[in-house]
């Protein structure tokens, strides 16, 4: 073959290919969501383990540290109810000791947000079945900073993730509780917060959250009886671990 007819059949083979390759298109443009939390006891910010509250029941009361995983988060269009994938999942962590921290709270950014108006956002609390398995921490599927590759927030006993920890310390003796809601059955679905949300280019949007830990310590409207009930576990799990799951859920508002 000479050089010449090689050439032309190079240029026939690149003209096919060129043909067969799909259009690209623009690229949609998109913007940055901030998902920010902070804690409140009573409406006042939470100081762990340097900040003092008064319970209920005329009781001192701190907070040593509080964490809770969010996820399935993801913004809702306004019209079709479609769901637009945020984070999978995160591990939500307070544990600061400064006035300055708690006021900041803790943030989660997101980019490449499609451009567009949106109805709400919604998550779920606690790690789904899919991934709070056997083969989830103890058999080492999750490595680095991912979520889910924390040993103490895996528990062995009800072979679950520990879906919220609270822990601090109640009354004149700094009697220590600890609540760890860890079971697959206290995984709560579908938070929803309704409001009007603005995707703009190159631009961020904040959305702010705000947990009262007071309303998660609370019993049929009544502070819940830290000298009696001071942990979960295995004899409780099923009732308190359910209701401190239930008033996580209640406890959260958005700015």
């Amino acid at each position: 073959m000479s050089i010449y007819r090689f050439l032309i059949l190079i240029s026939l083979i690149g003209i096919m290919f060129q043909s067969c390759r799909p259009e690209k298109g623009d690229l949609l443009p998109t913007g940055i969501l901030e998902m920010n939390f902070k804690v409140v006891y009573d409406g006042e910010p939470v100081v762990f383990k340097n900040g003092q509250y008064t319970y209920e029941d005329g009781q001192p009361i701190s907070f040593e540290q509080f964490n809770f995983y969010i996820s399935n988060v993801a913004l809702v269009a306004p019209t079709t109810n479609d769901e637009s994938d945020i984070f999978d999942i995160k591990l939500v962590e307070f544990s600061d000791t400064t006035i300055a921290a708690a006021n900041a709270g803790k943030t989660f950014s997101r980019t490449g947000i499609p451009v567009g108006n949106y109805s709400g956002i919604r998550f779920d609390l606690g790690v789904p079945d899919d991934a709070n398995t056997s083969k989830g921490f103890p058999e080492g599927k999750y490595f680095g900073t991912h979520p889910l590759n924390h040993e103490d927030q895996y528990s062995e006993t009800f072979k679950s993730y520990i879906f919220m920890r609270l822990e601090g310390l109640y009354g004149t003796n700094n009697e220590l509780f600890r609540f760890r809601p860890a079971t697959k059955a206290l995984f709560a679905e579908d938070l929803d917060f309704p409001k009007s949300i603005t995707i703009q280019e190159t631009s961020k949007t904040n959305l702010n959250f705000v947990i009262d830990l007071k309303d998660i310590l609370t019993e049929n409207n009544q502070a819940i009886d830290l000298a009696t009930d001071y942990e979960t576990n295995i004899d409780n799990m099923e009732t308190l671990g359910s209701k401190l799951m239930y008033n996580l859920r209640a406890s959260f508002s958005m700015q």
